[in-house]
C-alpha cells in the first residue's frame, strides 16, 4: 500500500495530501474574562460528574465506595492529561473521498489522518475540562502562566508585563500606532528664465 500512497502522492504533488502530525503541548496560556473562566467551570464539572456517574454504574468495578471512586479519579485524571499534552492534528485535505466518508484505496495517509481526526475527537472534551481547570487555577492564582511572545518582548524591553496583559502585538493594526506626520517642506522658488510680464 505504501508503494500506490508514494506513486499517487508524486503524480499529484498540488493536491495537499500529506500526513498528519501529533503535537505535545507544554505551554498554557490562560483565559482572563471571569465569566468565561465560570461558565467553563460549569460545563466541565457536569461532564466529569456525567462521566463518573457513568463509570459508577458500571458492575465491574470493586463493591467498596472508596475503590470505586478512586478508580474513577484516576481514571479521568489520566485522560484529561492525556488530553492536555497529546493534540493530533490531521490533515483535513487528505482524508478520502466525501470528507472521509469513502476511502482512497491508492493511498495509507487518509487511513493515517482518518484516525488521528477521530483521537482529535475523543480528546477535544478532556482537553477542555483540562484547560478549564487550569483557568480556574490560574484566576485563583494558584497557577502560573507560561510566558507569551508578547511578555518574553515586555521583559527584553524592560517593560511591565501588566500593560500586555489581555493584549497581543500580533493583533496590532495601523490606526493603533501613532506615527508623526511629516512637516511639508517649504516650496522652493522655480529657477528658469524670467518673463517680462511678471515685473508689469
Amino acid at each position: 500500500m505504501w508503494i500506490f500512497d508514494t506513486f499517487y502522492g508524486l503524480s499529484l504533488p498540488s493536491s495537499g495530501s500529506g500526513y498528519g502530525a501529533i503535537e505535545v503541548n507544554t505551554k498554557y496560556v490562560p483565559q482572563r474574562s471571569i465569566a468565561v473562566v465560570t461558565f467553563k467551570m460549569i460545563v466541565s464539572l457536569a461532564m466529569l460528574g456525567g462521566a463518573g456517574y457513568w463509570l459508577f454504574r458500571q458492575p465491574y468495578l470493586p463493591d467498596s465506595l472508596v475503590s470505586r471512586l478512586a478508580i474513577i479519579a484516576g481514571v479521568e485524571l489520566i485522560y484529561v492529561g492525556i488530553a492536555f499534552f497529546i493534540v493530533p492534528r490531521p490533515n483535513n485535505n487528505d482524508v478520502g473521498y466525501l470528507g472521509g466518508l469513502v476511502n482512497n484505496p491508492f493511498r495509507y495517509s487518509d487511513n493515517y489522518n482518518r484516525s488521528l481526526r477521530t483521537w482529535s475527537i475523543l480528546l477535544g472534551p478532556g482537553r477542555f475540562v483540562s484547560t478549564s481547570l487550569l483557568d480556574f487555577g490560574a484566576l485563583l492564582g494558584v497557577i502560573q502562566e507560561d510566558p507569551t511572545e508578547e511578555m518574553q518582548f515586555a521583559n527584553e524591553m524592560g517593560l511591565e508585563n501588566g500593560e500586555f496583559a489581555g493584549s497581543s502585538l500580533s493583533s496590532v493594526t495601523c490606526t493603533d500606532i501613532e506615527v508623526p506626520s511629516e512637516q511639508a517642506s517649504p516650496a522652493k522658488p522655480a529657477i528658469g528664465a524670467v518673463n517680462r510680464g511678471d515685473f508689469d
